[in-house]
């Protein structure tokens, strides 16, 4: 018997986007290509790792804190559940809230809301998926601007498949999404899951696949011959994984636009 929660949402219609305050790619996010500079620097990202930028409008990210972790595997219990959950964002109060559909005792759907925890303004909703994950940390950078990291995706019993990620912040006092799946694919990540990090002061997303998905075997099928993922390269992890390529994030303290780069050479 299937049993639905009724709780607060902000969805309509056949999309789940900010209702208020939506700005699109081109406004908030900036495509950078391996061999170019930042938009405003004039040294490329990666050497952000090997010397100190004398460049002060990039505003490097110091800091990425779990809010919350939910995941739920088939035939296992629901793990890091909530109702509600408030958390300061940006010197607001902010909560998250969940509401869950069940089928027995396995999570079948529903939605998990972002509201301002004093007006209960709704600002943004996401799906959950039937055995779900939810990644959400919060990100800070040398500034002391934060922002919201939103991670979604599909359990199997030994796989996870992402199928949402978001990246909110405040532009011009709204609260708004500068990056979301859409723009990770459009930039040519390639990913079945995507792990995230800090590293040299930027946000780093890898996308990566399990391992077994990414080998190349020789014609007796005995022999481990390399690593690749949808024709793209892939190299091996020590979790069972392969990397593929990565995304790396840094801000423009000036414009408070977001920079992406690709790198495809993980080895690089």
């Amino acid at each position: 018997m299937l049993e639905i929660l009724v709780c607060l949402v902000c969805y309509t219609g056949s999309d789940f986007k900010m209702l208020k305050g939506f700005a699109g790619i081109s406004e908030l996010a900036k495509f950078e290509d391996e061999n170019s500079v930042l938009q405003t620097s004039g040294f490329g990202l990666f050497d952000l790792c090997n010397e100190t930028p004398s460049d002060t409008n990039i505003d490097s990210y110091v800091s990425m804190k779990e809010i919350c972790s939910i995941t739920q595997r088939p035939k296992c219990d629901i793990v890091g559940a909530f109702e509600r959950l408030k958390f300061a964002f940006n010197g607001v109060e902010m909560e998250l809230s969940s509401c869950f559909q069940f089928l027995g005792n396995n999570i079948v759907g529903g939605n998990l809301t972002l509201l301002d925890s004093k007006t209960s303004e709704c600002h943004m909703t996401f799906p959950i998926e039937k055995w779900p994950y939810f990644r959400i940390k919060k990100l800070m950078t040398a500034s002391n601007v934060e922002f919201i990291f939103v991670q979604s995706g599909k359990n199997s019993v030994s796989d996870n498949v992402c199928t949402g990620l978001w990246i909110i912040g405040k532009f011009n006092d709204e609260i708004v999404t500068f990056i979301n799946l859409d723009t990770l694919k459009r930039i040519g990540l390639v990913y079945q899951d995507i792990t995230s990090s800090i590293e040299c002061g930027a946000i780093k997303l890898l996308g990566c696949a399990r391992d077994r998905d990414c080998r190349v075997l020789s014609q007796n099928r005995n022999e481990i011959m390399g690593y690749q993922y949808q024709g793209h390269k892939a190299y091996e992890l020590s979790s069972g994984n392969c990397g593929i390529n990565a995304v790396y994030i840094t801000r423009n303290n000036m414009s408070g636009i977001l920079n992406i780069r690709l790198k495809d050479d993980l080895n690089g």
